[in-house]
């Protein structure tokens, strides 16, 4: 289960990071050469989120009730195979 939420974390922060430095580049000369954000810190913080969040979902769903035993519906003369119409 560990090593499930970490492989969450780290191919989530690797496909932000990496539309982040797809999403970078230069805009014009001078001040404008570097605009977009920076790559790794935006991948570092969505794998932390990605990490949080796969962590509470996955110990809420092994927390869940189990579901209860498939009760069989009792025989009524409106259901009983041996009823006809």
């Amino acid at each position: 289960m560990i090593f499930t939420v970490f492989g969450i974390a780290l191919v989530g922060g690797a496909l932000i990071g990496f539309m982040a430095w797809a999403s970078g580049g230069a805009a014009g000369p001078g001040r404008l050469v570097d605009v977009g954000p920076n790559a790794l810190r935006t991948g570092g913080v969505a794998a932390v989120e990605f990490l949080i969040a796969a962590t509470l979902g996955l110990y809420a769903g092994s927390r869940s009730p189990s579901k209860p035993a498939a009760s069989t519906p009792a025989k009524t003369p409106e259901n009983s195979p041996s009823s006809s119409r």
